[in-house]
């Protein structure tokens, strides 16, 4: 029991029933008093307060307690004859002290004679029902309900009944009951942190969906197929081995380091959604997925069933993919319907018109099609049901890598000895100049000074650097400009590819039936001094292509006069003596209409001389 004094008057007390867990009451002749302080303290640990039907003065309790007057929020409910009975919502909640911005008074619509009594002109008289004290702290729920009435006239050795801290269980829903008769004031205080913790899965299935899209993703980069596929054809790719490395072990050890990163992204989300489980048993699991690597017997799990969980969580997945797009649908017909009828309405027209019955009937269907869609999908699925298989994927998915891998790559890092252009953050920069060198190869004439120069401005400066001096020294062999293409095409059939994968893995775009790109397949792990190098030389080749090709059209070669065969000079010779053709008539009408022009005479034949009309 804590003493305070007010205005250095008469000292009172704050005072809080004993104390007691759930279960039978153990009371003691001589009770223990428990202080507000006490209960709140330390209370710089403190996030967040909710305290229901309190009934002190609120100035009084602030500074009883030291309640910070900027930084903790405080929300408190409590009973008042003008506003407890309000019609109004708005007039239901006030910040009525200024040094306190973070303090919002509600006041819960009670039943006036379970408020008051008949007299209700008692505006600090306690209810008969518990009061309700909720601390968040950082990683921690305190829920306190007692019986007792918080008011400052209350003797200090009254105890009217037994305060108990309830279990999280009990807390949740505690504070959903609350939520609900006070759904309007449920955006301000403290009742928007307390969704953290539920059982149905609701509005969390679509992240929840790509949770599993990423562990079949990772299990599938794990199949036998997969795995041979990276051994025979991957890792002994020319791409690879130029740019990467030439050692096998050390691609091994790359390739398990980067599905270990995967994982580790896997189970973080998971380790989330546990957290989230109203069951205690799923919080702090990453202490239990810390463990595998360390006792990989006991944690087995057989291939069989958790295939079977995975393909079962990946129909719910899809289920729940469809889901989204009907809710969109669903969303954009209601928009819709609001607009029509909110314009009949504008217009003072009918509501009953067949256009509105058509959007109502549509509207309808969708709900129905939204409401079938979210049973069979994760939407009403239990949350603890859903992260238990997510734990045994989880366990599944550790034991492939192993498999696949190794022990030994669950642990082991790649060894570097340069830099690489994913841990420079210049793999997507030089997935851009590869395309740029490949459109200027392809391109038919001289390239534009636009081209050249948007690729000459996105090389690094020490490729700019290296390239003066490659293109100043004078070349001994003298290479055609179809030896030129063939070696830049041999280089870029190799290339184009994997910068293309690194530009649609950055977006993170994937056509469907392709499988999910790699790091091995993007420019993530090329070492970046053998990248520059080849940027050197490719765009060396691109210089001496275009010098060739302006050379060429500098100097065109000269053409040799056209030798005709007998037969074609014969031929032509015909053709000439005919004379020219009318234009737009087949030969055969050009042949009957010479004829009869011939027979034909002029008006003035008399008078103008003679004259042979062509054939």
């Amino acid at each position: 029991m804590v003493d305070w004094a007010s205005n250095g008057e008469s000292r009172k007390k704050f005072v809080l029933n004993r104390l007691a867990s759930e279960g039978p009451p153990n009371f003691s002749d001589d009770p223990i008093d428990v202080s507000l302080p006490e209960i709140l303290n330390p209370i710089e640990n403190l996030e967040q307060l909710f305290i229901a039907t309190f009934t002190a003065g609120m100035p009084l309790f602030l500074s009883y307690c030291e309640i910070p007057a900027d930084l903790l929020p405080v929300t408190i409910a409590r009973h008042n004859v003008e506003n407890c009975w309000s019609s109004s919502p708005n007039k239901r909640s006030s910040k009525p002290y200024p040094d306190f911005p973070n303090l919002v008074i509600i006041y819960p619509p009670f039943p006036e004679v379970i408020a008051f009594g008949q007299d209700l002109s008692k505006s600090a008289i306690g209810c008969h029902h518990p009061k309700l004290l909720v601390l968040l702290r950082r990683g921690s729920l305190c829920v306190v309900v007692t019986s007792a009435n918080l008011v400052v006239e209350q003797a200090p050795t009254c105890f009217l009944g037994k305060a108990s801290t309830v279990g999280l269980e009990k807390a949740v829903e505690v504070l959903d009951t609350l939520g609900n008769s006070m759904r309007n004031l449920n955006s301000r205080g403290f009742m928007t942190g307390m969704a953290s913790r539920q059982d149905k899965i609701s509005i969390l299935a679509f992240e929840i969906a790509n949770t599993i899209t990423k562990a079949a993703n990772l299990l599938q980069s794990l199949s036998e197929e997969n795995v041979a596929y990276l051994n025979k054809e991957l890792l002994p790719s020319k791409g690879v081995q130029q740019l990467v490395s030439t050692n096998m072990k050390d691609l091994l050890t790359i390739v398990a380091h980067d599905k270990r990163e995967d994982f580790a992204v896997f189970c973080c989300e998971v380790i989330r959604f546990g957290d989230m489980c109203k069951d205690p048993q799923w919080h702090n699991l990453g202490r239990y997925f810390s463990k595998l690597d360390m006792d990989t017997v006991t944690h087995k799990q057989l291939r069989t069933e958790a295939e079977m969980t995975m393909q079962e969580l990946i129909t719910l997945a899809q289920h729940t993919s469809e889901l989204y797009h009907e809710l969109h649908a669903l969303d954009k017909f209601e928009k819709d319907y609001q607009r029509k009828i909110e314009a009949l309405i504008f217009l003072k027209l009918s509501l009953e018109g067949e256009h509105v019955m058509m959007l109502e009937s549509e509207l309808k269907h969708q709900r129905k099609s939204v409401r079938n869609l979210k049973k069979k999908s994760l939407w009403f699925k239990s949350l603890e049901e859903v992260v238990e298989k997510l734990v045994d994927i989880a366990i599944f998915i550790h034991q492939e890598i192993s498999e696949a891998y190794g022990y030994d790559g669950l642990t082991s890092s790649p060894r570097r000895k340069s830099e690489t252009l994913g841990e420079a953050g210049l793999a997507l920069r030089y997935a851009n100049l590869i395309t740029r060198i490949d459109a200027i190869a392809l391109y038919p004439t001289s390239p534009s000074d636009n081209m050249r120069d948007a690729l000459y401005n996105g090389l690094p400066p020490n490729v700019k650097t290296s390239l003066r001096s490659r293109l100043q020294a004078v070349t001994k062999e003298e290479l055609t400009l179809s030896q030129i293409k063939a070696d830049l095409g041999i280089t870029l059939q190799w290339l184009v590819p994997i910068a293309t994968n690194t530009k649609r893995n950055d977006l993170g775009k994937m056509s469907r039936g392709h499988k999910k790109i790699i790091r091995l397949q993007t420019l993530y792990h090329a070492d970046k001094e053998k990248m520059d190098e080849l940027i050197i030389e490719l765009v060396t080749w691109l210089h001496h292509m275009i010098s060739l090709r302006r050379s060429n059209k500098a100097f065109p070669p000269k053409t040799s006069k056209v030798q005709f065969s007998e037969e074609d000079r014969n031929l032509l010779e015909k053709v000439m003596q005919r004379g020219m053709l009318v234009p737009g008539i087949s030969k055969s009408q050009d042949f009957v209409m010479s004829k009869k022009h011939a027979q034909r005479l002029s008006k003035s034949t008399g008078t103008s001389p003679h004259t042979q009309v062509k054939a």
